[in-house]
């Protein structure tokens, strides 16, 4: 049984690696991109390691559609994020790398009265304020926005 447990956690550090660094469109490119890697698994399986890793469908940092693994609702909010900083009407807030598209995401969902938009990369999310934005309300409002 501990031998399968690795190969899982080998598996989903292998898709999660593989969706942090390029746009894979579906499961069948997944498929092919981990027997590249060596990493040989059945399409049942993938499903439910996509499901384990809250990877859907939805258009990736590079504008494409495909898979994206976004936070699950129950992990804390300190788990995905880092520090936020400000510069004049500028925010950059860290993530886990991957998670800054899912993040950003969410922001803009939210849609904070202090947040005109926001810009994602791998593992940090740009945030353009509004006018007068006050920075403590609004890092406690991306905190809730997380948690939610």
């Amino acid at each position: 049984m501990q031998k399968r447990e690795n190969n899982r956690s080998v598996r989903l550090e292998a898709i999660r690696r593989l969706l942090g660094s390029r746009p894979v469109r579906n499961q069948e490119e997944l498929l092919a991109l981990l027997r590249e890697q060596g990493v040989c698994v059945t399409q049942a399986t993938l499903s439910r390691d996509l499901r384990a890793l809250h990877a859907t469908k939805g258009t990736t940092r590079e504008g494409v559609s495909g898979y994206v693994i976004t936070p699950h609702r129950a992990e804390a909010p300190r788990t995905l994020l880092g520090g936020l900083r400000f510069s004049q009407d500028l925010a950059v807030l860290h993530t886990l790398p991957g998670y800054a598209s899912a993040v950003a995401a969410r922001i803009d969902r939210a849609q904070l009265p202090d947040v005109l938009g926001t810009v994602a990369g791998d593992d940090t999310v740009l945030i353009v304020l509004a006018e007068g934005c006050e920075r403590d309300s609004l890092a406690r409002q991306i905190e809730n926005t997380m948690a939610e």
